[in-house]
């Protein structure tokens, strides 16, 4: 993508590494120049579902436009949807097929896995309605709240071992005040 980089503005672009599953890592962020016949190719929106095409491929989060001009590199498929279709919905499934390592089928494989956009083409999509697509994105939502306060009992109950394990240090020592 570097080839003939010398000629256009300076603009933050998004490479492989800074995606992560569900979002993105933008402390990192690199400038390169782009010219304005490059804005459709390599422009993303608010919206875009940004799939990696190396690293881990498949790996996928939805651009929420938290940095304005963003552009993405090669290594980077963008989806743009209409109203038929759900991104949410679409990074839900990828994450699945991705979990239950159907998705390594449509991998290419040189020297490390590449997901290609023709490999991406390829994979089969269940088309839902798209109330059906936002009821899954909304169980999905509910799934995700349950998950975190599961990780918040779990490091209560940390807690309360540290508690337990410091009471019973302090009554073995005879340092244990029940008044």
């Amino acid at each position: 993508m570097l080839d003939k980089k010398n000629l256009g503005v300076l603009k933050p672009y998004l490479r492989y590494i800074n995606g992560r599953w569900n979002g993105f890592k933008l402390d990192d962020i690199f400038d390169m120049r782009f010219q304005e016949s490059e804005d459709e190719r390599f422009g993303i929106l608010k919206g875009d579902l940004i799939i990696c095409e190396g690293g881990e491929p498949g790996r996928a989060a939805i651009w929420k436009g938290q940095i304005p001009n963003m552009k993405i590199q090669k290594a980077l498929h963008r989806v743009r949807f209409n109203k038929q279709a759900c991104a949410e919905y679409f990074l839900y499934y990828l994450n699945l097929i991705s979990s239950t390592k159907f998705l390594n089928q449509y991998f290419t494989v040189t020297t490390i896995k590449h997901l290609t956009g023709q490999s991406l083409k390829n994979i089969p999509f269940p088309l839902p309605t798209i109330q059906e697509q936002y009821h899954i994105q909304a169980i999905d939502s509910r799934l995700s709240v349950a998950d975190k306060m599961e990780e918040s009992i779990t490091q209560s109950l940390q807690q309360v071992e540290v508690l337990r394990q410091s009471i019973l240090k302090k009554a073995f020592e005879g340092k244990l005040n029940l008044t």
